[in-house]
């Protein structure tokens, strides 16, 4: 149920494995309503398993800034400004990620998917699941067969040996499963997106090829590029959930209070909001899901004795993608998760089916698909939800927030230069263009060679904690501290030319509170000490809420804003389970980055 992105991607993955198909999709056709704006594609693996190619649709970026809203550079990073690489022209070989609108995304999908399997303007009204003897018999007892039957709003209905629900974050599928305490979490935030033709203009040449991010600490725009010739933006800042209810469903009260909000902001941004037309703009309030319980769709228990006489069958209904995993948007994973989703159901019904036959190779099949997409898209939506309270709070504006290793640059005293230089966001029109500009600075102040030596030197402890294994929340925590004295006092405290003062900057003494705002898997130091004194004292059988450092609600009582409910709900034991999930590693974030983009980093920096 559900012909959008997981929907699409799943009927592709099956039907590439042999399975019969049927795609229900409410909307009348492919075109009949907006279906989304711009996605950040990161999950090549996935792309790749669904026989997809992205490189002509793709387009690359060779740079991206952090700005405040004077224009100041906070940030700098991307293929520009690598040392020893080329810049980036595609997806092919780039080993990056690819931009592309969803509904082209969306279009390839379909292309793949057998003519007839999509049934347009079926929308779900309800399920109900059965099972009876299919009149085959194995040791003289008589087989179950196992289904669900679907019914639609116009009456007709469908029987099939599987129902996944792709249907969204409002789900019809999810909903009618009944799970216990199951609602919807605002995140008091609203979010605005627009598009707009900006190739060619003078104006606008700091969209061009690149991606940018201006904030002031409450309010932040992303600004990226659509197509060859358009550019997208996606504005979001604190807003009361009713209002923002009211504002999305208004495009002219909505474009007057962004332009309220950035009107003075650095240009080209006023001239992009007020430039995009109303049809080509919309606003909605940013919801998410608290996640699942790796088993609470399919709860393992001890059958009875009569359960086992009867030889009852399981239910045969799932959910994937924002189904089962909403997450806001600023982490760009909902679409690269839904793929991930779809690629790992095919594959665990084929195997299972394999090895199990029909009947008991769907049974077995969804408990192992379940606990390994729950588990997964569990790291991520928190991660996604840590990310929106940093993205609108003081945060945000710290220079060097973001940083590039592998382009072996000093980002503060690199930001601190350019400021000298008064370089800027209005540096974009100089004929060099910006990033030759900022790369001509990184080069002629020599912040590439003084680094070098900090860099070897945190090459050799980087190795020493690169390949953990965490299975408890201590190592976790542990890992935790190994690491931050080589990533974030390294993008923060680099101001020695020795490696002697660099032993002396890396000081604990100098921060004592360093650890306090590091975020590990979606939690800051502070939180995951918290919940460690709370292990400690023998209280593991409750689950605790602790108040997030920087949270969106102290930022709002400090301006006066909406306060909005930004606590985060610690689990009662975590553990990574590398056998039901071999990927665990890759989403865990660390420092602001991905296990996989560390593991990429020290691949780079040590042959």
């Amino acid at each position: 149920a559900g012909g959008g992105i997981g929907g699409a991607a799943l009927a592709v993955a099956l039907q590439n494995k042999g399975f019969d198909v049927v795609v229900l999709e409410a909307d009348a056709s492919f075109d009949a309503r907006k279906q989304g704006y711009g996605l950040t594609i990161q999950r090549a693996d996935a792309v790749q398993a669904l026989g997809l190619s992205l490189v002509q649709d793709d387009t690359p970026c060779t740079s991206h800034y952090t700005f405040s809203a004077e224009g100041h550079i906070l940030g700098a990073f991307g293929e520009a400004f690598r040392r020893g690489c080329s810049r980036r022209t595609s997806l092919e070989g780039a080993g990056r990620f690819a931009h592309i609108p969803r509904q082209t995304l969306r279009a390839k999908l379909v292309e793949q998917i057998h003519p007839g399997t999509i049934r347009w303007s079926s929308k779900l009204d309800k399920f109900s699941c059965w099972y009876d003897e299919d009149g085959s018999t194995c040791n003289g007892r008589k087989h179950k067969k196992n289904g669900v039957t679907v019914t639609l709003t116009d009456g007709s209905s469908i029987d099939a040996d599987l129902l996944v629900g792709a249907d969204g974050i409002f789900s019809t599928v999810r909903r009618q499963l009944g799970l216990a305490g199951d609602r919807l979490n605002y995140l008091g935030l609203i979010v605005v997106l627009g598009y707009v033709p900006t190739a060619g203009i003078e104006a606008f040449a700091l969209s061009q090829h690149r991606i940018f991010e201006t904030v002031d600490g409450v309010t932040r725009i992303y600004v990226m590029p659509f197509t060859a010739s358009i550019t997208m933006w996606q504005l979001s800042f604190p807003y009361a959930e009713e209002a923002a209810r009211i504002l999305a469903q208004d495009p002219a009260a909505l474009k007057a209070e962004i332009l309220r909000r950035c009107g003075e902001w650095h240009k080209p941004v006023p001239d992009l909001l007020s430039s995009t037309p109303l049809d080509c703009m919309s606003g909605y309030p940013v919801y998410d899901r608290s996640p699942l319980d790796p088993n609470v769709l399919r709860k393992p228990r001890v059958p009875t004795a009569k359960e086992k006489a009867q030889s009852k069958p399981q239910r045969r209904v799932t959910v994937l993608g924002d189904a089962a995993h909403p997450m806001c948007p600023f982490r760009a994973q909902g679409a690269n998760q839904a793929l991930t989703d779809a690629v790992l159901l095919a594959d665990s019904l084929e195997d299972s089916v394999r090895r199990n036959g029909p009947q008991s190779g769907l049974d077995v099949a969804l408990p192992l698909f379940e606990r390994k997409m729950l588990s997964r898209s569990a790291r991520v939506v928190l991660a996604s939800r840590e990310k929106a309270k940093e993205l609108h709070s003081s945060l945000a504006i710290q220079p060097a927030r973001k940083v590039q290793r592998e382009a072996g640059i000093d980002m503060p005293e690199l930001l601190r230069s350019l400021r000298a230089k008064s370089i800027g966001a209005h540096s974009a029109a100089d004929p060099k263009g910006l990033d030759a500009v900022v790369a001509e600075v990184m080069d002629t102040s020599g912040l590439r060679e003084t680094s070098v030596a900090m860099i070897a030197e945190s090459d050799n402890l980087q190795l020493k904690g690169t390949n953990v294994v965490l299975t408890e929340a201590t190592e976790a925590k542990q890992e935790l501290k190994t690491h931050e004295v080589i990533s974030r006092r390294m993008s923060t405290k680099r101001k020695a030319a020795s490696l002697a003062e660099r032993k002396q900057v890396l000081s604990a003494e100098l921060d004592s509170d360093w650890w306090k705002t590091l975020t590990f898997d979606g939690y800051t130091g502070e939180q995951w000490e918290a919940w460690y004194a709370q292990e400690d004292r023998g209280k593991s059988s409750s689950v605790s809420s602790i108040p997030q450092p920087g949270s969106l609600a102290e930022e709002d009582k400090q301006r006066g804003a909406a306060k909005s409910d930004s606590t985060t709900v610690l689990p009662k034991k975590r553990k990574f389970n590398s056998k039901e999930d071999p990927d665990w590693w890759k989403t865990l974030t660390f420092d602001g980055y991905t296990g996989e983009q560390w593991v990429a980093w020290c691949t780079t920096q040590c042959g």
